[in-house]
């Protein structure tokens, strides 16, 4: 899954569990999980062109062309 798809669909599910928590009525506990995935999604919009130009820039500290190992293509598949 690429990188826009990948933050596409998070804050697809994120806009689905804001809806359906903010229409539980008054409750502390639903305004609270509404919150919680209020913030995943702005996290998600926020992270997804940081991990674009770290992947733009990765190849440049490859140890060499033939190996393409740095810690920064490993970031950003856990961050996936």
């Amino acid at each position: 899954m690429d990188l826009r798809t990948m933050t596409q669909s998070l804050v697809t599910l994120a806009e689905d569990n804001i809806a359906f928590f903010s229409s539980q009525g008054p409750g502390e506990t639903a305004q609270r999980l509404s919150g919680v995935f209020a913030g995943v999604r702005e996290q998600a919009l926020g992270l997804e062109p940081a991990l674009g130009r770290l992947l733009g820039v990765a190849h440049l500290f490859d140890l060499d062309p033939e190996t393409p190992a740095n810690g920064y293509r490993s970031l950003v598949h856990t961050a996936r």
